[in-house]
């Protein structure tokens, strides 16, 4: 959702948080698309931890990464305001 994607853009950078976009116009694997385009839909974000070997005993990923993602997650909550939901409904 374009107004998801934008506050956790500012979000990110707003408190120096570094991160990567990948932009996928296909699903993608997770539950996002599903919650996305279900009814009337949900504005969805999804934000992605790399990582290798996925589904699997060895799946190996940075710790520091999920502390850094569990952190922008942390501040785009804290950060909501009643003029967000406004905007999600704008489109």
């Amino acid at each position: 959702h374009p107004a998801i994607y934008d506050k956790l853009k500012k979000t990110a950078e707003k408190y120096g948080i570094p991160y990567q976009q990948e932009i996928e116009p296909l699903p993608t694997g997770t539950d996002a698309r599903a919650m996305q385009i279900t009814r009337e839909g949900v504005a969805t974000g999804l934000v992605s931890l790399p990582l290798r070997y996925m589904h699997t005993s060895v799946e190996t990923l940075n710790v520091k990464d999920i502390v850094t993602a569990g952190r922008l997650l942390a501040f785009f909550v804290r950060d909501l305001d009643a003029s967000f939901r406004e905007e999600l409904t704008c489109f």
